[in-house]
């Protein structure tokens, strides 16, 4: 008998990630008011939710140490905001007593913090500076594997003397579980959990077989980031996108027209206009606006029926220029296929998928050629990127529905190492964060 795994998040999962919270450390509460910058939160968004949901056989940590954790989120953030103001009184004393640390909880983000839009270095420092606070008693905790170097660099151009901690780790590199319904009926994902990688696998090429029709690939985009608007208006206008399940939200002629002036590219106003006029692309959610600060929100969305439709997945990273070499992020959104059973590429950085070598995962050099890693132009990578696109869907095309499922997984060995390799990383990401802890300093 078959079940189907999906990989969202639970009501379930989360009382376990709260159970280990409680053996982990202490989380403490009703210490932030409500206010713009920060949610307080008694779990954390990515150190135990990202991790302790997919690998619940992990060395529990012993400490007596105590925490006030807050999730970042969206404001206009800007040197002189100041998120301790909405501290309680008793909260800041505790801080300043050295008797707590303060998690600033960015884990679900992988920007370089050294960007001026966001300058998180400066408003952390002016926060501790204005309330007296020892820096060395701030944690900040963030999914861009620079960091650390990002923030030696700024320690150093401003001559800091006390430093905060610094953690960095893919976070967003996850692995979620939710109950599914399987033609009417709902099956528990705790039963889905006691399956082996073999048996996820079988159950994934089952339900292709059942859901795949004449789709050959996604590529969703649910923010209009440049990047991703551009490569959506790209991936238009090629012969095979009706091969396609895209998404992307509304964006205004006027923005789209100067990406493409930006890059250089010859695409006359008629044609951009026409595309514009028939946005927004849905592939089945609509909620484009819907930027909610709580990334638990967005992460409960499923996912799993478009990988069943499709033969193979054009990920389209959050970031894909890294200025002064500053950023290193592998997000969900290319962890979504590995998870499925999928082969995937992903226009990200220059050398992600070479990155992604570093971390375990094996590519599908027998699918693609990787040339496009390499180039350093984003808008030239991504036009490298559509070229493997057409090759494969050329190919595809020549194949009728069963024979299409069956070649999307006749890399049965690599699919299943790239699925375990998820856990592998989870587990080696909790070790490394328990370190950390334990070797914090006490000022």
């Amino acid at each position: 008998m078959f079940f189907l795994i999906t990989f969202e998040f639970t009501i379930w999962a989360l009382s376990i990630i709260k159970l280990k919270i409680n053996k982990f450390m202490t989380i403490l509460k009703d210490n932030i008011k409500e206010n713009p910058y920060i949610r307080e939160s008694v779990r954390t968004n990515g150190v135990f939710k990202n991790a302790y949901c997919v690998h619940s056989l992990i060395n529990e940590l012993s400490t007596d140490k105590k925490f006030i954790m807050g999730i970042m989120k969206y404001p206009i953030w800007s040197s002189e905001s100041d998120f301790f103001q909405f501290f309680t009184k008793g909260a800041i004393q505790r801080i300043q007593n050295k008797e707590v640390f303060f998690i600033f909880d960015a884990s679900q983000e992988g920007y370089n913090m050294l960007d001026n839009n966001i300058p998180m270095y400066d408003i952390i420092h002016n926060n501790c500076e204005k309330y007296n606070i020892d820096p060395r008693m701030v944690l900040l905790i963030t999914s861009n594997r620079k960091e650390n170097e990002n923030y030696e660099y700024y320690s150093k151009t401003n001559n800091i003397k006390y430093k905060i901690n610094v953690f960095c780790e893919n976070f967003v590199e996850k692995l979620d579980t939710q109950n599914i319904s399987v033609n009417g009926k709902l099956f528990n994902q705790k039963i889905f959990q006691q399956l082996s990688s073999v048996e996820q696998f079988d159950f994934a090429e089952y339900m292709s077989n059942v859901q795949h029709k004449d789709k050959f690939f996604a590529s969703l985009c649910r923010r209009p980031r440049p990047h991703r608007t551009l490569a959506s208006f790209l991936l238009s206008q090629k012969s095979f996108s009706h091969r396609g399940l895209i998404s992307q939200p509304y964006v205004q002629e006027n923005i789209v027209l100067s990406l493409i002036r930006r890059s250089k590219l010859d695409y006359d106003i008629d044609t951009i206009k026409e595309w514009c006029d028939n946005l927004p692309l849905v592939v089945d959610y609509d909620n484009f606006d819907d930027n909610s600060d709580n990334a638990w929100h967005h992460a409960q969305i499923p996912y799993r029926h478009i990988h069943d439709q499709t033969i193979f997945f054009i990920v389209n990273e959050t970031v894909q220029h890294c200025r002064d070499n500053r950023t290193l992020l592998l997000s969900e959104k290319t962890t979504r296929p590995i998870v499925n059973f999928q082969p995937f590429i992903v226009y990200g950085i220059e050398g992600i998928h070479q990155h992604m070598k570093n971390w375990g995962y094996e590519l599908y050099e027998e699918i693609f050629d990787y040339s496009f890693d390499s180039e350093p132009c984003p808008t030239k990578r991504y036009q490298m990127i559509l070229d493997e696109v057409k090759k494969l869907c050329k190919f595809l095309e020549t194949l009728d529905k069963t024979e299409r499922v069956s070649w999307k997984f006749k890399h049965k060995e690599k699919l299943i190492h790239n699925f375990e390799n998820v856990s592998k990383n989870a587990k080696k990401r909790i070790e490394k964060f328990n370190s950390f802890i334990h070797n914090l300093p006490n000022p």
